[in-house]
């Protein structure tokens, strides 16, 4: 049993091949992809950017939402977000090469939908990273969607 429960979850998380080269972070299932939040951070610390959590989850979103050039409001005493601070344009970069891999595999298979969010929650911020995410593959209409969002009631 557990070889038959090994091998489902490779088969769920193995990194979809663009190219040949690059894995692409955004997790493929059948005909969906999705950017799973339960996998950010450490897709984040991965790519080389460090941080507690919530630091990584802030700051993915409010650099894909506003762009690398506005500065992250922070405080001096957190050397996390600082040190993310300055490291905006390659989160950005990063990120953005992430969705257009996403772009080259739904231009390559017009079955293929994406959901921007899966897995959101708390202090996640996929409300602020969904939107840009969809914003940027908006050519592809309805195959692509936000996903859920955690609300803060």
């Amino acid at each position: 049993m557990a070889r038959k429960n090994y091998l489902i979850t490779l088969l769920v998380y193995l990194p979809l091949v663009v190219g040949g080269q690059n894995p692409m972070l955004f997790e493929r299932s059948g005909n969906v992809v999705t950017w799973n939040m339960d996998h950010e951070a450490e897709n984040m610390r991965q790519a080389g950017f460090q941080g507690r959590d919530t630091a990584l989850w802030y700051t993915l979103a409010f650099i894909y939402a506003f762009g690398p050039d506005k500065v992250l409001p922070l405080s001096d005493s957190d050397p996390d977000m600082i040190r993310l601070n300055g490291q905006r344009q390659e989160i950005y970069n990063w990120f953005d090469g992430e969705v257009l891999k996403v772009k080259a595999q739904m231009l390559a298979d017009p079955a293929l939908r994406c959901v921007a969010i899966t897995n959101d929650g708390y202090d996640r911020c996929g409300f602020r990273l969904g939107p840009p995410i969809v914003a940027r593959l908006s050519e592809f209409g309805s195959r692509i969607t936000l996903g859920d969002i955690y609300t803060y009631d």
